[in-house]
């Protein structure tokens, strides 16, 4: 079972890799798959405990601004 499910995991991260076009050094292979990782827990709902609760709307911008936060991306929302 866990063994299925570790397997599982992975093609879904091999399939990203796939349609990225693959890695070329392996630092930048390292964030990437990083990146993968924590989006996929985003929306699977594993940070929700982190963030404010009161709206649909709000949610979706804190979990907007908690990824640019975890990842230094500089964004101004409009």
């Amino acid at each position: 079972m866990v063994t299925n499910r570790s397997f599982s995991q992975r093609t879904l991260i091999k399939k990203l890799v796939v349609a990225t076009g693959g890695f070329k050094i392996r630092k930048r292979a390292w964030s990437t798959i990083q990146g993968f990782e924590s989006l996929r827990m985003l929306n699977k709902g594993q940070f929700d405990c982190w963030l404010r609760h009161d709206e649909r709307k709000t949610l979706v911008r804190e979990r907007s601004a908690f990824m640019n936060r975890l990842f230094n991306v500089e964004v101004v929302y409009q």
